[in-house]
């Protein structure tokens, strides 16, 4: 039987930086946040320094690297460390909605999107928009 995808030395110490991530910058003050229903801007910033806000992303556009098994091990950690869906759906909506160049390959770096005033909203019926992006251009 082949050896688990999930149990690597390098996914391991995903886990541990995730882990350690949500104890330390999400666990104390969820409540809060979950009360007010909204995220604090600063946290993208900080998961964006943690390197974790582009976890799935290629690093060629600024993110992280990784792979689907990478985002699972990304996701259960945050989730068995005390997280809720609500942090997992606001701080990482980018996912959905940075926009894509040609082939469907991501246009916009995503620590872009951390490091500037950027706006994700959505409209009732309608996408996801970023405003104060730019002008994106296709990478690859």
């Amino acid at each position: 039987m082949p050896d688990s995808p999930y149990d690597t030395p390098e996914r391991s110490a995903l886990r541990s930086l995730v882990t350690d991530f949500t104890q330390r910058e999400i666990v104390p003050s969820l409540a809060a946040w979950e009360q007010e229903g909204h995220l604090p801007r600063d946290l993208h910033l900080r998961a964006a320094g943690a390197g974790i806000l582009g976890i799935g992303f290629r690093e060629d556009v600024g993110g992280s690297g990784g792979n689907l098994v990478d985002v699972v091990i990304f996701t259960e950690a945050l989730l068995e460390a005390g997280a809720s869906g609500g942090v997992i759906a606001g701080l990482f909506s980018h996912g959905i909605a940075l926009p894509h160049g040609r082939r469907g390959e991501v246009a916009v770096p995503a620590p872009m999107v951390a490091e500037r005033d950027v706006q994700i909203d959505a409209e009732p019926g309608a996408g996801p928009a970023l405003h104060g992006v730019g002008q994106p251009r296709a990478w690859g």
